[in-house]
């Protein structure tokens, strides 16, 4: 919950959502390409305008060794839902 009370909505990576569902993380990632809620950019998962949704782009507050920002997509688990 936030300050104010209200219930925040709770982000997962795919391996949780695949734990919940039975599926491992490839699988979902497929599934989620298919959905067309995210494609691979220069081998990077991203949001596609329907993804943004269902999805967040999440600072893990890792840096790589240039120094960008390692982001991670995360999912509210409605978009199970759609599987």
């Amino acid at each position: 919950k936030d300050f104010i009370g209200t219930v925040t909505s709770v982000f997962l990576n795919v391996t949780d959502l695949g734990k919940r569902i039975g599926l491992k993380a490839i699988a979902v990632n497929l599934k989620l390409e298919e959905l067309l809620l995210q494609s691979k950019i220069n081998g990077v998962w991203t949001l596609t305008d329907i993804g943004k949704e269902y999805g967040v782009l999440h600072d893990t507050s890792k840096r790589k060794g240039t120094g960008t920002p390692v982001l991670q997509l995360k999912w509210k688990v409605t978009v199970l839902d759609l599987f």
